[in-house]
């Protein structure tokens, strides 16, 4: 008659175990990249938001308008830098994986383009 009881706590113990498990379904994947569109005049740079909010996992996309050359430096782990041009460039990050604030700067003016908010 004792193992009856036993038996009984052993299959309790199974079923809130599966329960409080994780999932053996994938996390969803982030829809598209976000996406920034930067205007650089000189010295001056525009950007529609001061602070992007960004899934983790998820991309961003740059479309950049530009009258010279430069680079963005996006302070990621691990940093990601692209190059641009004179007219229209666009650039795709690697998927932002870490949480937190990753600032994205143009490298030569030492200026602050945008704060990606990765959650």
């Amino acid at each position: 008659m004792r193992r009856l009881p036993a038996l009984a706590i052993a299959a309790l113990t199974a079923v809130t175990a599966t329960g409080c498990g994780s999932s053996t379904e994938p996390s969803p994947t982030p829809s598209g990249p976000v996406k920034i569109a930067v205007r650089i005049d000189g010295a001056k740079i525009l950007t529609d938001d001061a602070r992007v909010e960004v899934k983790r996992g998820q991309r961003v996309e740059f479309d950049v308008t530009a009258t010279g050359s430069g680079e963005l430096h996006v302070h990621s782990d691990p940093a990601q830098a692209f190059y641009y041009k004179p007219g229209s460039s666009s650039f795709t990050t690697k998927a932002l994986t870490v949480p937190g604030i990753i600032e994205v700067e143009e490298e030569d003016l030492h200026k602050t383009i945008v704060q990606l908010a990765v959650q």
